[in-house]
C-alpha cells in the first residue's frame, strides 16, 4: 500500500490513525512493538535498583532549588511530584519518566501528522518508542527525558508557527522555556532555527512577525528564575557544568570515531541515515533554493533538515577536540527524525517499508533482550561490557548495608563518602535523618555536595564514611582529615548469587576539615538540609 502524500493542513482525527493500522499491517506491527515495549519498560522499573546520577537526582529532589551546580532544575521538580505520589522506590522515582515519554509518544503522533498524514505521525512514534537511545528515557529518569520532550514539542510548535498559524509560536516559547530548564543544550536547536528564518526567502515575513519575538519573551520569562539563581551565585553553572564539559579531555580521531559509532548504535541505522543522508542533502537543497523562492513543501524539509544540520556540525566538531558523552548529542536528532518520518510516508511501499521494518524490529529486540537482560542475566556477556550491572553495583546499599544501618550504626550521625554516587544511594534507601553529603578531599571533581555544605561547619562532626572497598587511595587521603577511623565493615553488593562490588564503612570522628583555604563552588545561600 502507497500513503498519499498530502501536505494540506487538514486536523486528522484519532480514527484516522486506527484507520491506517487495520489497512497497513507493517505500521501496526510497530505500534505492537511500541507498546510490548512500554509494557517490559514498567516492569524493568519496578524490579532494578537505580543508578547513580538517578540518586543524585533525587537528592535534587529533595532539596528544590531553582538551579544546581551542574544540571538545570527540570529533573529535580519532576522527581519531587513523582516520588510524592508514587513513594521514593526505583518504580516511584522511574515512573515519571515512563509518563514523560507517553507524552512524549503523543507528541511524535501529533508532529508527524501535521507534517503529512496519520501514517507520518504513526512513523515518527515508532521512532521515537523504538530507537534504543530514545526508548531508554523511558525507564532511566535523567536529565534527558524531559529534555527530549520539550525539544520534540518545540521543534513541532515553531514548526506550526512558520507554516501553519502564527499564534503557535505561543505555545512555542512555553516550550522552549521548559526545555532550556530541563537542558541548556537546546540553544543549539533555536540558533538553528534563527538561521532557517535568516535564509529562508520568508525571512522578512518572520523577522517581523510580533508573535515569534513574544515566544523568544515567553521563554526568556520562564528560563529568568534560573538565571537570577546563576546571578545570586557567581554564574556557577556556567563557570562549571559548561565549562567543564568544553573542556573534558579526549577528541582526537579516536573520540570522534568512539562518539559516532556510539550514535549509530543509539539511534540505529534507519535514523542515523536521515542525519547522514537526508539532512545534508534537503539542507544544501533548501540553502540552494532560498533565494529565488522554492515551494512550501521543500520549504517544510529544509526547516527540518537544518535544525539537525547545524547541531550536527557543532558536535563533529567538538568530538575532534574534546571527549564529547554519548547522550550529549540528543539535542541534534529531533529535526532529523522529523524528516526520516516525512521522507518515509511519502515512499512507504517496498523496499523502504520492509528496509524500517527490519531496522525497527531489530532495534526492539535489542532493548528487549537489553531489559530482561537486565531483570535476570540470560545472555553470555563478559562483566567487563555488561552495562546492565549498573543496576546493580549499589544493591548493598538496599540490601545488607541497610540492613547494617537500622541495626547497628548510630542513625544521628551523617553518611559522607568522596564520590557523589555514595552519598546519593545512602539518601535514596538508607533515608538517613541527616543528608549524607560527600566530601572534597582532591580526589574527585568538584560535586553539588561541595556547593551545598560548608566545610568548615562540618569541622569536629563524627561520621560514617563510606568507600569501595579495598580502595586504600581514598581510605588514606580520609585517614589525614579525622582524628580516628575504625573499620565497621564491608557489604557486598548481589546480583542474584553473582558479587558486584563491595563497600568499607567507616566511623569517622573529629573532622578536621579538608585543609583547602576556600572553595570556588560556595554559594552565597545554602540550601540543603543540614
Amino acid at each position: 500500500m502507497e500513503v498519499s502524500n498530502s501536505n494540506d493542513e487538514k486536523v486528522y482525527p484519532l480514527m484516522d490513525a486506527l484507520t491506517q493500522l487495520r489497512k497497513d499491517p507493517a505500521l501496526l506491527t510497530l505500534i505492537v512493538l511500541s507498546l510490548g515495549l512500554l509494557v517490559l519498560k514498567i516492569v524493568f522499573i519496578a524490579m532494578t535498583g537505580v543508578v547513580d546520577d538517578e540518586a543524585l537526582y533525587y537528592v535534587w529532589g529533595q532539596n528544590l532549588s531553582l538551579g544546581y551546580l551542574d544540571h538545570e532544575p527540570m529533573v529535580a521538580y519532576i522527581n519531587r511530584l513523582s516520588t510524592m505520589i508514587f513513594g521514593a522506590t526505583p518504580f516511584g522515582l522511574r515512573i515519571g519518566g515512563i509518563l514523560l515519554w507517553i507524552a512524549g509518544s503523543a507528541v511524535a503522533y501529533g508532529f508527524g501528522k501535521s507534517l503529512n498524514n496519520a501514517a507520518s505521525g504513526l512513523l515518527f512514534l515508532a521512532l521515537v518508542n523504538l530507537t534504543p537511545f530514545f526508548a531508554g528515557n523511558a525507564f532511566v529518569m535523567t536529565t534527558d527525558t524531559p529534555s527530549l520532550l520539550f525539544i520534540f514539542l518545540t521543534v513541532w510548535m515553531y514548526y506550526l508557527g512558520l507554516f501553519k498559524d502564527k499564534r503557535y509560536f505561543y505555545l512555542a516559547g512555553i516550550a522552549l522555556g521548559l526545555a532550556m530548564l530541563s537542558r541548556s543544550s537546546v540553544a543549539g536547536v533555536v540558533f538553528a532555527i534563527g538561521i532557517f528564518m535568516l535564509i529562508s526567502h520568508r525571512r522578512k515575513e518572520y523577522l517581523l512577525s510580533r508573535e515569534f519575538w513574544l515566544s523568544c519573551l515567553i521563554a526568556v520569562a520562564i528560563y529568568t528564575p534560573f538565571l537570577i539563581w546563576n546571578a545570586q551565585n557567581d554564574w556557577i553553572f556556567f563557570r562549571y557544568a559548561l565549562g567543564r564539559q568544553l573542556v573534558k579531555a579526549g577528541g582526537g580521531f579516536r573520540g570522534f570515531f568512539e562518539l559516532w559509532i556510539s550514535q549509530l548504535g543509539l539511534y540505529f541505522p534507519a535514523l542515523f541515515f536521515s542525519l547522514a543522508c537526508l539532512v545534508p542533502w534537503y539542507t544544501a537543497r533548501g540553502v540552494l533554493h532560498a533565494i529565488k523562492g522554492t515551494d512550501d513543501a521543500r520549504e517544510r524539509k529544509f526547516f527540518l533538515a537544518i535544525i539537525s544540520f547545524i547541531p550536527a556540525i557543532f558536535i563533529l566538531q567538538k568530538s575532534l577536540t574534546v571527549k564529547v558523552e554519548a547522550n550529549w548529542p540528543a539535542f541534534m536528532w529531533a529535526g532529523a527524525a522529523a524528516l526520516l518520518a516525512l521522507w518515509l510516508s511519502e515512499r512507504w511501499r517496498m523496499p523502504a517499508k520492509i528496509a524500517f521494518l527490519v531496522n525497527s524490529v531489530l532495534a526492539a529486540i535489542l532493548t528487549a533482550l537489553v531489559l530482561l537482560h537486565a531483570i535476570h542475566p540470560f545472555l553470555p556477556v563478559k562483566p567487563s561490557v555488561d552495562v546492565t550491572r549498573r543496576y546493580y553495583t549499589y544493591q548493598a546499599f538496599n540490601g545488607a548495608l541497610k540492613d547494617h544501618y537500622r541495626t547497628a550504626m548510630d542513625t544521628n550521625v551523617r553518611i559522607a563518602g568522596l564520590n557523589y554516587q555514595i552519598p546519593s544511594m545512602a539518601s535514596f534507601y538508607l533515608k538517613p535523618h541527616k543528608q549524607p553529603l560527600c566530601l572534597d578531599f582532591g580526589t574527585y571533581h568538584a560535586t553539588a555536595y561541595e556547593f551545598w555544605f560548608s566545610d568548615s561547619s562540618l569541622i569536629g562532626e563524627s561520621m560514617y564514611l563510606i568507600t569501595g572497598a579495598g580502595d586504600a587511595g581514598n581510605s588514606n587521603a580520609a585517614s589525614a582529615r579525622f582524628k580516628s577511623m575504625r573499620y565497621d565493615g564491608c557489604f557486598t553488593s548481589y546480583r542474584g548469587k553473582e558479587a558486584i562490588t563491595s563497600f568499607d564503612v567507616f566511623y569517622c570522628t573529629g573532622y578536621r576539615g579538608n585543609g583547602k583555604t576556600n572553595t570556588r563552588w560556595r554559594p552565597r545561600h545554602a540550601h540543603a538540609r543540614h
